[in-house]
């Protein structure tokens, strides 16, 4: 009876550790898609040729990871029909799926899928009638039906592809002017449940071409955005201002050749942690335009 007694707690203590093993195995993440981190130097971002632009498509959006890391999302431009999709890949196991397409992603223009600090929603930019910025929240079954936020556009203005929201909700968006022409970087403020008319952030941050906010600090202490300037390295290229105890805005500062090409330099990220940022280039060996990540640090 005794050994029965013994035998018995010892199948108990195998079956609790089995199960404590199997739950890890099941939490396992392998960070970043197993890539080794960056420094100050930007590397490009292809874990495998699934990542790599091709004669089928490139990259228009930078990767937005889940803040658990478990999830990566990120815009494809397709050659073939100039579409713009959303893609992504999940961690199981420890072990990344083959990259596809996301299940909210329509036929219509959809690009630049951002987390904002919550594992169970997700934004992205639309040209759907309804709206400009979209999220699908987290359901059983995967994601739910897009839903517009109710972002009250000023007269004959169209909402561009870049944006941003802070951990208050306020909304940081490029508004495209009739002709879309010209277009500069607004906020929408968020009070009592409502989003504002969008607020133009000035001429020290906006210039008189094409400025897209790509990223903004949760707690609104800084921004980075591309810009088009005379003093530029050729096409877009990133900039950095931070914001004043008054609520103005520094004067901006160029990111710096590291960073910026003579090519396209746009669409940074932030990933969750703050350790990274993310941006979409093309440079010596690229096929096309390609992610590169680097390490957060120069934004300092």
């Amino acid at each position: 009876m005794k050994n029965m007694k013994v035998l018995g707690r010892f199948s108990l203590l195998l079956i609790i550790a089995f199960s404590s093993c199997k739950k890890d195995s099941e939490t396992t993440i392998t960070e970043y898609l197993g890539q080794t981190p960056p420094g100050e130097t930007p590397l490009r971002f292809a874990p495998s040729s699934s990542y790599r632009p091709n004669s089928i498509w490139w990259w228009i959006a930078s990767p937005s990871f889940s803040p658990d890391g478990k999830e990566m999302y990120f815009g494809k431009y397709i050659r073939s029909n100039s579409d713009h999709e959303i893609w992504f890949t999940k961690c199981v196991n420890g072990e990344w799926s083959e990259p596809q397409k996301a299940p909210f992603s329509s036929t219509t223009f959809d690009s630049n899928p951002r987390f904002f600090g919550n594992n169970d929603e997700l934004f992205f930019f639309s040209q759907r009638s309804d709206g400009f910025i979209f999220k699908v929240t987290r359901i059983a079954s995967g994601w739910s039906e897009p839903s517009a936020l109710n972002i009250p556009l000023p007269a004959n203005m169209h909402g561009g592809q870049a944006y941003s929201i802070a951990n208050n909700g306020n909304v940081y968006c490029v508004l495209w002017d009739e002709d879309y022409r010209s277009c500069d970087i607004y906020r929408s403020k968020f009070e009592n449940g409502q989003y504002l008319i969008p607020e133009n952030l000035g001429t020290t941050v906006n210039c008189s071409g094409i400025d897209g906010v790509e990223y903004v600090d949760p707690n609104e202490q800084f921004i980075v955005f591309s810009s088009v300037r005379p003093q530029g390295s050729g096409f877009h290229d990133l900039y950095k201002s931070n914001r004043n105890q008054d609520g103005t805005w520094s004067t901006p500062m160029s990111l710096g050749p590291q960073i910026n090409s003579s090519q396209e330099d746009v669409s940074a990220n932030l990933s969750p942690d703050g350790k990274y940022l993310f941006f979409i280039s093309i440079r010596t060996g690229d096929v096309d335009y390609t992610a590169y990540w680097v390490d957060a640090g120069i934004l300092k």
